[in-house]
């Protein structure tokens, strides 16, 4: 391009020279029309001084274009790479969460069909929430044995990639990352992987999430440029322009060609070269007849690269312009006079681009202000300045512009001298004074410029005062948890993964470790093997902690051990919270050691107590026995008594002798099977039971009692009841005649009912339901439960109106 400069001001120099070599009659008519004046030396010198110039501004303006064209390239890449970026930060961020599910440790270590679909499940809600391509589980030799995509014909499910780095980097128990083309669906994606641990700390598996990146391209297709995701070598992974993906930007070894193909990263297939030798970044290069623009921003750290590459059709245009502006430059002499004329049409146009200048810099969505760089003197803001700050459309015009900031202005002002060439400056953490005295927060960006001939600085600021309100709100709030945390009365900590990443004073008290032995250690190192009742510690842990996982609270009591292996008796709460994004268990631990010795001391003081009631209740027993055994020849020696030849008034002692006597034996039997209750003596029979029967005796029992107060006395049983049952016939008996007595002692006119119902059958046994009514006096409520304790009666006044020892019911 420089030769064809080059060449075409000699030309034209020479040219020059001829005609100014000529003389007057020898110079055509048209030459004279063309240059209006006769060329000489002076003439020369003005046409060569105008195709330099044009040559200058050719090579300029050529120059402004690859480098705006470098600049938009750099931006898309940038762009790109944002994108590109987020999607591997958002999957390696997934992969490493989804790690520690516990549905997955569980389908490694014991691989059923139940473990298996639970840990499919888990897996799929995981892909249909980050919307991927699929998420997928393999065990320590690399064969899949779960995955999202299990359903599909091309489901990994028993596929093998032990081969894949992503698989031997985690297996090694450090996450990795990977791109390539799917073996199974051909796609290309991109990779994360996380080791799976047990409880223990063991690698049992690894899980595998892939993104299809080919969604990305979406913000990119319909561009000219060729946007291209590269790897180390070169090779083109992934492009907008499909015809590029699987080819390399410049020759690469056999060597290399061989690894590639052998990892299956790309394909099968060779490598076909874009460019013939290896490009730099920002640099122009040769594609066939085109020009092409090359531009690169790196993704990781391993040399994956983003590029965007283009053509500059605009090169072409420059060359030809050259010798155009030369031309022209020649002509612009001859025609000054004609761009004088127009000279007053550039000047409204240059009027109107100020206006539309002006129109943006008062319509802008941030403060800006010019200000001189010699003496920080404000020479222009906007309408936004203006009306944030409450001042005067003049109002700070000139004013020196330390006027607006509260505090380090000083150290404001040497960042800015400290500003070389078009480097651009972020603000941050100043205050300005609005003109009422408030105070504003404020941020933004500035930079050197020329205006008018005079160095000035341009600052782009915004409002973000309210942002450093709720900044600060959020720290302060994090500080008041912090301390709530830390001050705790209770062993706190939290886990993630298995492990224990963070815990509070009390927890480092109570385990009497210190804060660094905790964090990263296990829950079961601070757990016995077993607990006291012999279920193994761990079981216990792992059931409360998946139940806590599910979202479920869960409360327990288990055995801890201290740093000094002293065991120690404990209640766990744990709870599952969200911090910073991400899902972890909370483990509450009360240390109570003192309450279960105080529990233990209860025990076996009751256990004495019971043990003396036994003894009681074993005496009173024996005791009742001997009593009825004289009682039984008491009441039969009145029997005999009462059928000898007897005066009425001796008859009629020897009827109140015996239904003394007869009162007396129902009290020691109540009492004697009282305390076989208490003994735990008391046993229930099982034999043929016939409830018809039960009940009708029980009416014929208690039907002449009845008779003497004048009640109505009803004892039935519903048809529906069956008639050859097995039971208890005696305690049966017992139990309706001591309700039925206590109805009619209770009653002083109407009716008493025994009624007896069946309630539900179910194979070959029956529930039945017995009811006891009467028209008495009735139970209040809040004596109901009362009555059903030895010796006690609803009402103390009871005994004296209607005796009894309150031991029937």
């Amino acid at each position: 391009m420089y030769i064809v400069r080059a060449g075409s001001i000699y030309i034209i120099a020479f040219t020059i020279w001829i005609i100014n070599s000529l003389s007057e009659k020898e110079r055509s008519a048209t030459t004279r029309k063309i240059l209006g004046i006769r060329p000489n030396f002076t003439t020369a010198i003005l046409l060569i001084a105008a195709m330099s110039l044009g040559w200058f501004f050719s090579d300029y303006f050529a120059h402004r274009s690859i480098t705006e064209l470098n600049e938009k390239y750099q931006k898309e890449a940038s762009f790109f790479k944002m994108k590109v970026v987020d999607e591997m930060n958002l999957i390696q961020r997934s992969v490493k969460g989804v790690s520690g599910a516990y549905n997955l440790i569980r389908a490694l270590q014991q691989p059923t069909p139940a473990n298996l679909n639970s840990a499919n499940n888990v897996l799929e809600r995981y892909q249909q929430a980050l919307g991927i391509s699929v998420c997928y589980l393999m065990d320590k030799n690399g064969t899949t044995i779960a995955s999202s995509n299990r359903d599909s014909p091309k489901s990994f499910v028993g596929k093998n990639y032990g081969f894949r780095p992503y698989f031997k980097k985690a297996i090694q128990g450090k996450p990795a990352s990977y791109f390539a083309v799917g073996v199974t669906s051909g796609k290309r994606g991109f990779y994360a992987s996380h080791p799976v641990f047990d409880l223990d700390g063991q690698i049992v598996g690894v899980v595998v999430m892939k993104a299809d990146l080919s969604q990305l391209l979406e913000v990119v297709n319909g561009g000219k440029e060729s946007v291209m995701i590269l790897n180390p070598d070169g090779v083109v992974f992934l492009s907008n322009r499909p015809e590029l993906q699987g080819k390399s930007l410049y020759p690469i070894s056999n060597r290399i060609q061989s690894e590639l193909i052998r990892s299956r990263q790309f394909g099968l297939h060779p490598f076909t070269s874009i460019f013939d030798e290896q490009i730099k970044n920002h640099s122009l290069q040769k594609l066939g007849n085109d020009n092409i623009i090359f531009v690169t921003v790196p993704i990781n750290e391993e040399g994956w690269q983003i590029a965007v590459m283009g053509k500059v059709t605009e090169l072409t245009i420059y060359q030809l312009f050259v010798l155009i502006i030369t031309f022209l430059g020649v002509m612009a002499i001859l025609v000054f006079m004609m761009v004088l004329e127009q000279t007053g049409e550039i000047a409204v146009n240059i009027a109107e681009s100020e206006q539309q200048l002006r129109m943006l810099f008062e319509s802008a969505p941030q403060m800006i202000f010019l200000v001189d760089m010699e003496d920080f003197r404000i020479v222009l803001f906007n309408q936004l300045a203006r009306e944030w700050l409450g001042y005067e459309p003049q109002g700070l015009l000139h004013q020196n512009f330390g006027k607006l900031f509260q505090s380090n202005f000083e150290i404001f002002k040497k960042e800015v001298k400290e500003v070389s060439g078009d480097q651009v400056i972020r603000f941050s953490d100043y205050r300005f004074l609005k003109k009422n005295g408030m105070v504003m927060d404020v941020e933004g960006t500035g930079a050197r410029i020329q205006w008018a001939g005079k160095e000035l600085f341009i600052f782009f600021l915004r409002d973000v005062t309210d942002q450093k309100k709720i900044q600060k709100e959020i720290m302060e709030n994090e500080r008041k948890y912090r301390n709530l945390f830390d001050n705790a009365s209770d062993a706190i900590i939290l886990l993630s993964g298995g492990r224990i990443f963070d815990c509070n004073h009390k927890a480092t008290e109570i385990f009497g470790v210190s804060r660094e032995q905790l964090i990263q250690a296990l829950p079961q190192d601070f757990l016995p093997e077993f607990q006291l009742n012999g279920s193994r510690s761990i079981d216990l842990f792992t059931d409360h902690m998946t139940k806590t996982l599910k979202g479920q609270s869960s409360r327990f009591s288990c055995q801890y051990l201290r740093g000094d292996h002293t065991p120690f008796d404990a209640e766990v709460s744990l709870n599952r919270v969200e911090v910073k994004g991400e899902i972890v268990v909370q483990a509450i631990i009360r240390d109570i050691t003192e309450q279960k010795q105080l529990e233990r001391k209860l025990k076996e003081a009751r256990d004495k107590a019971i043990e003396a009631s036994r003894t009681k209740s074993e005496f009173l027993a024996n005791m009742s026995h001997e009593i009825r055994t004289p009682m039984n020849g008491v009441i039969g020696m009145l029997d005999l008594l009462s059928s000898t030849e007897l005066t009425a008034e001796q008859k009629d002692f020897v009827d109140t002798a015996k239904v003394s006597a007869e009162s007396l034996l129902t009290i020691i039997n109540d009492i004697l099977d009282f305390s076989k209750i208490e003994a735990g003596r008391l046993e229930i029979e099982e034999t043929e039971l016939d409830v018809h029967t039960v009940v009708e005796t029980v009416g014929e029992t208690l039907a002449k009692q009845a008779h003497e107060k004048n009640l109505e006395f009803i004892c039935y049983t519903d048809k529906s009841v069956p008639a050859n049952l097995k039971g208890d016939p005696v305690r049966l008996r017992q139990i309706l005649i001591n309700f039925a007595n206590n109805a009619i002692k209770f009653t002083e006119r109407g009716e008493v009912e025994v009624h007896c119902t069946l309630h539900r059958k179910a194979g070959n046994k029956v529930w039945l339901k017995f009811f006891v009514r009467d028209t008495g006096i009735g139970i209040p409520k809040d004596k109901q439960q009362k009555i059903f304790q030895a010796f006690e009666q609803a009402d103390g006044s009871t005994t004296r109106k209607y005796g009894g020892t309150g031991l029937g019911l």
